[in-house]
């Protein structure tokens, strides 16, 4: 085996050798100098174009707890921690609520209890409505379920 080497290393064969060694040295140093300008060292302001990858949770959505008074009505919208969601305590939680009069986006403190949301009190004079509310974010990233919570007026009201 090692007369073949000597072999190799003798004549013209010895300057092609010479001459790949010289290309795989020079083409290693070039992708030596391209990783270093390309990697991040933390240090850099920029974004990145790729998407967060966010945590998946769950919240448990409870029915709505209803409170009638004449012609107005109390409605309490409330979710419990579920499944990682205790990483997320003392985040803020955006909640979107549609229904005559309480239509719009609030945000409120998530809580080892979780979310609870009390809208201003709503008339019933208006005949038969339905108020739904959806926790959206909490912390920036989107539950893993579905947290729709809807209440109407209860049986019986007439105004």
């Amino acid at each position: 085996m090692i007369w073949r080497l000597r072999l190799l290393l003798m004549g013209k064969r010895r300057h092609i050798l010479i001459g790949a060694a010289v290309v795989v040295a020079l083409l290693a140093a070039a992708a030596g100098a391209a990783f270093a300008l390309t990697r991040d060292d933390g240090d850099s302001t920029a974004e990145t174009t790729q998407p967060q990858r966010s945590v998946t949770f769950y919240l448990q959505a409870l029915a709505p707890k209803t409170t009638v008074n004449g012609c107005t009505m109390r409605i309490t919208y409330t979710w419990r921690p579920h499944f990682q969601a205790n990483r997320y305590i003392g985040e803020t939680g955006v909640i979107q609520v549609t229904g005559p009069q309480i239509t719009g986006t609030y945000r409120k403190r998530f809580t080892a209890r979780g979310l609870t949301f009390e809208p201003s009190p709503v008339s019933l004079a208006g005949g038969y409505a339905i108020w739904a509310a959806t926790v959206v974010s909490v912390g920036g990233d989107a539950p893993g379920n579905p947290t729709t919570i809807q209440a109407g007026p209860p049986r019986g009201v007439d105004c």
